[in-house]
């Protein structure tokens, strides 16, 4: 699973989900 989001300051990081759960990296 693979998530685009947009975070306050109007970046966009990957958030990217093994598992498709909380258990997740950040990834620039």
């Amino acid at each position: 699973c693979l998530l685009a989001v947009c975070t306050i300051d109007g970046n966009v990081k990957l958030y990217r989900a093994p598992f498709c759960d909380f258990r997740a990296e950040w990834v620039d």
